[in-house]
């Protein structure tokens, strides 16, 4: 079987250019040229993946880091009316209430931020460093064969 791939209707086995009749030329392109393509295009788009789920990641943390300052000022809030002279001491009663929905809302995003890293580190760092591990792979015995090439 020809090791190149046909991009067009006519072509010449190990790639180049072929003039057809029509005046129109058709292109081969070796298999190999085609697999850097494609594993240049899987880099790209696993890269503007991180980029994504990176970007959600810090948006998350300064979400989370922001909850806290909301919850203390929560709480200052909410004891600062209690304390007035004609502060109602029921009001105290809203400290667990709303310490829970904060916290709860930080242990979640938290877990989210969590996830994401997980998911980086166990599924997409080594799917990119594989992808780009044979790109590199090809990319050198590609250049040791046309340094060959050159030598005969």
């Amino acid at each position: 079987m020809d090791d190149s791939r046909r991009l067009g209707t006519i072509g010449v086995a190990g790639g180049g250019h072929a003039a057809r009749g029509d005046g129109e030329v058709a292109v081969t392109a070796h298999a190999d040229d085609a697999d850097d393509a494609t594993d240049a295009a899987r880099i790209s788009l696993l890269v503007a993946e991180y980029e994504r789920i990176k970007d959600e990641q810090k948006s998350r943390i300064g979400f989370r880091d922001n909850l806290i300052y909301v919850t203390l000022a929560s709480m200052a809030g909410v004891i600062a009316a209690a304390l007035q002279p004609r502060g109602h001491s029921g009001l105290l009663l809203l400290l667990p209430p709303a310490s829970l929905v904060l916290g709860w809302t930080y242990l979640v995003n938290d877990e989210k931020i969590s996830a994401i890293g997980r998911y980086i580190r166990t599924d997409l760092g080594p799917r990119l460093a594989e992808v780009a591990a044979i790109a590199l792979l090809t990319t050198q015995i590609v250049g040791y064969a046309d340094l060959a090439g050159a030598k005969d």
